[in-house]
């Protein structure tokens, strides 16, 4: 995506330093800045058309998700939720639990890195809890409160570390949800003129400097702080921002564990950097034996 903005801006070396940095131009050296210059005036217009069919491909399948799928959470949820766990240095660990009318849970803080809104949908309909999203609403004006994505007084939390398909940003700041954004849309219904869409597309992490970036990932370093237990669950952890996160919030009376078809290669790659305990669970979500395999590792 940033390689097709690059190649169809005003200025593609420009874009492309803004973007990544100088990393690029260090390890391709001269030819690199050349090379690009050549292939955004071959195909600069095509570049473009290409970057936002992507654009919209996205926002289609993270506003559309197969909700008929969604119980696909059950077996994880419950897995967590029993115990007790062997925590380092803590022993056996149990977590504050609450009911719910399938089963209890344990209190939690969501991060995603998804756009799509399934798993909000899923605590409040499957699970019939309220979560909190750091949307505010004062006055009949509902926006992205920063108070509210850095306050954990609340037991359930689902925040977006990237953004998320309801999140549009208007032009004094604020971030207002949406549930859709049709092309083209310019003001909203309360003829606030709209900014853009509030996302990290890959590899852009100027964005990170931008409200709310910087609040959520505060969050996410002030949860890890505290929680004895963090799950990572289909993450490839190839987002390096995310990872120098985990690298200094982990503490070592944690347990880290990696639920992903992948854990073990990724879990032997983590331990040398991060302070917790790395346990690998060799799985993904929907798998029928989720469940077994999470408890299999409660007391590892």
């Amino acid at each position: 995506m940033t390689v097709l903005d690059a190649l169809s801006s005003v200025d593609p070396i420009a874009y492309l330093e803004d973007a990544a940095g100088a990393a690029p131009f260090f390890f391709f050296q001269s030819d690199f800045a050349s090379s690009i210059e050549k292939i955004s005036l071959d195909y600069g217009q095509q570049s473009n058309k290409m970057a936002e069919a992507l654009r919209l491909f996205v926002r289609q399948k993270c506003e559309r998700p197969d909700f008929s799928k969604i119980r696909i959470y059950d077996s994880l949820m419950s897995a967590i939720g029993e115990g007790p766990w062997n925590i380092p240095d803590r022993g056996n660990y149990s977590f504050t639990m609450r009911g719910t009318p399938r089963f209890n849970i344990p209190d939690f803080y969501c991060f995603t890195t998804n756009y799509d809104l399934a798993f909000e949908r899923y605590c409040r309909r499957e699970l019939k809890i309220q979560v909190k999203t750091g949307f505010r609403d004062e006055q009949g004006e509902v926006t992205l409160s920063r108070h509210d994505l850095l306050n954990h007084d609340v037991p359930f939390g689902v925040l977006h570390l990237h953004g998320s398909v309801e999140m549009l940003r208007v032009s004094d700041g604020n971030i207002i949800p949406t549930p859709t954004y049709p092309k083209g849309m310019t003001i909203t219904s309360r003829g606030e003129e709209i900014e853009g869409e509030a996302m990290i597309y890959p590899v852009l992490e100027k964005q990170l400097s931008r409200f709310p970036f910087p609040e959520v990932f505060s969050a996410m370093y002030e949860q890890l702080r505290e929680s004895p237990l963090a799950v990572f669950v289909g993450f490839s952890f190839r987002d390096l921002p995310i990872v120098r996160l985990l690298q200094d919030a982990s503490h070592r009376d944690q347990k880290i564990v990696i639920v992903s078809n992948t854990a073990r290669e990724i879990a032997n790659t983590l331990r040398p950097k991060l302070r917790g305990q790395v346990i690998a669970a060799p799985g993904r979500i929907g798998q029928p034996n989720l469940k077994e395999i999470i408890a299999g590792v409660r007391n590892e």
